[in-house]
């Protein structure tokens, strides 16, 4: 996927770096790429990770695995303002 950065899992030096390995450029490009993605449908699937995003209204709707997926990815100050969770 063009401009799609999912690197929170990189070893180095013989360990997994935590979830905030991943740069502010990186979540910044991802904001973007799901944004674009919402613009060209109502509903998107993460495949490799087999969660499922609907839009209602402005907002992302998803469950709180989805939701947690997404958070590892995006910043939190996007991901409040974008993504609603529900059951």
């Amino acid at each position: 996927m063009p401009g799609y950065c999912y690197n929170t899992h990189i070893v180095y030096e013989g360990r997994l770096q935590p979830p905030s390995s991943i740069t502010l450029q990186q979540r910044k490009v991802n904001e973007k790429w799901i944004e674009n993605t919402f613009l060209k449908s109502k509903r998107w699937i993460w495949k490799d990770e087999m969660m499922f995003y609907t839009k209602d209204g402005n907002k992302i709707t998803c469950n709180r695995e989805a939701y947690n997926k997404l958070a590892l990815i995006v910043s939190n100050k996007w991901l409040n303002k974008n993504v609603k969770v529900i059951n």
